[in-house]
């Protein structure tokens, strides 16, 4: 009777521990903690544009999109879980009087939070990945984004293997202009400097000096 009871509780203890070691488990296969991400605002930088004295908002250490301001984030997953991601505005501030006009004369519309947030699969590793326009409007005025959420949930599991459509003409093909590969050996938003074109359109006798950026 004694031993009866005794390998009774020695099961439910067994169990016990067992249910608490695949909970710590699940919960870490799970497990991505959400992120605050602070933009780090700078003093406005005056370049030269086409002899024209441009002013520019500026954030530390990131680059431009074409005309355009853009705030780029990446970090590795500690998940191999489906996971879904979304990002949340959590602080914003006026902008200031040179921003705004810099805004106006390069055609840059504000207006709901415009931004591209996702995960990336390359090789082994996974990435979440941000693109964001670091101004938005707040009552009908033009805000900085100062703080964001990058916020992490359970997703479904969706295969790798999805069917894809194809266009029946190549935008490479003869006759639509001059086009070169580049290779990258990370995902994200890459500066394309001058002296780099340069450097591979002179051999094809293009001159950089009558290329419209926008056209790029």
């Amino acid at each position: 009777m004694f031993y009866d009871h005794y390998e009774n509780t020695y099961h439910q203890e067994v169990l016990s521990t067992l249910f608490f070691l695949g909970f710590i488990q699940i919960n870490f296969v799970f497990c991505q903690q959400d992120k605050i991400l602070t933009i780090p605002w700078s003093k406005p930088v005056e370049v030269n544009r086409n002899g024209q004295s441009v002013i520019l908002p500026n954030i530390e250490g990131q680059a431009y999109n074409g005309n355009r301001p853009n705030f780029f984030w990446r970090e590795k997953m500690t998940s191999n879980a489906a996971l879904e991601i979304a990002l949340e505005i959590k602080s914003t501030s006026p902008a200031s009087l040179v921003e705004i006009n810099y805004l106006n004369k390069q055609n840059i519309e504000v207006g709901e939070p415009e931004y591209l947030i996702t995960i990336s699969n390359a090789a082994s590793e996974r990435h979440a990945v941000l693109n964001m326009l670091p101004f938005m409007k707040v009552g009908g005025q033009i805000h900085r984004i100062i703080e964001v959420e990058v916020k992490f949930s359970k997703g479904i599991y969706i295969p790798n293997a999805i069917k894809k459509d194809f266009v029946s003409n190549s935008v490479l093909q003869s006759g639509s202009g001059v086009w070169i590969k580049i290779a990258v050996t990370q995902d994200g938003v890459h500066k394309i400097h001058r002296d780099f074109l340069e450097e591979r359109l002179a051999p094809l006798g293009v001159n950089i000096n009558t290329l419209n950026p926008n056209h790029i």
